[in-house]
């Protein structure tokens, strides 16, 4: 029997592994509906449902999630929560959030993209077009940081002066 073929829309070269994703949302269906689909479009989806066990899942992981789908309202911790948590591990910038909300205010959901996450979307949703929400999202994010320009190293003269050890704090 032949290899299962792994390909998926997201991934230009045949037989690339599945991309992984992390889903957060502490209601089953959502998990459930969410996880058929992003599985049928390729995605290897690690389902959990709260916030502390995908912040044990982010760092406890051997390979490296490419994105988490976040559910904003759950209990113990809500996603801003979590998110919050991945900036002071550093996760933030290395994997995309996008936030599931049961909101439709837009400022609601200006609030979330100030936070620091890559993309909204609102429940409910389309099942057969959250792949490809999902995707498009991704993609702008990818496009906003190839944009950015690369971060200066802070020398260590200006760490040093002000400290007050010494030192010029000029460039």
């Amino acid at each position: 029997m032949p290899a299962p073929d792994t390909t998926n829309a997201f991934h230009s070269e045949p037989g690339a592994p599945a991309r992984r994703l992390l889903l957060v949302d502490d209601a089953p269906e959502i998990r459930e509906v969410a996880c058929l689909t992003l599985e049928q479009a390729g995605w290897d989806v690690h389902p959990v449902s709260d916030g502390p066990a995908a912040l044990d899942a982010l760092s406890c992981s051997r390979e490296p999630f490419e994105a988490v789908v976040l559910d904003v309202v759950m209990p113990d911790m809500d996603g801003p929560h979590v998110l919050g948590r991945m900036r002071e591990a550093g996760l933030s910038e290395q994997v995309p959030v996008v936030f599931l909300t049961a909101t439709t205010r837009r400022a609601d959901h200006h609030c979330l993209l100030a936070l620091g996450a890559a993309g909204v979307i609102a429940k409910p949703f389309d099942p057969r077009a959250l792949p490809r929400m999902l995707e498009l999202m991704l993609a702008e994010r990818r496009s906003e940081q190839e944009r950015r320009p690369p971060a200066r190293p802070l020398l260590r003269r200006r760490v040093r002066a002000a400290e007050g050890v010494g030192g010029v704090a000029g460039p």
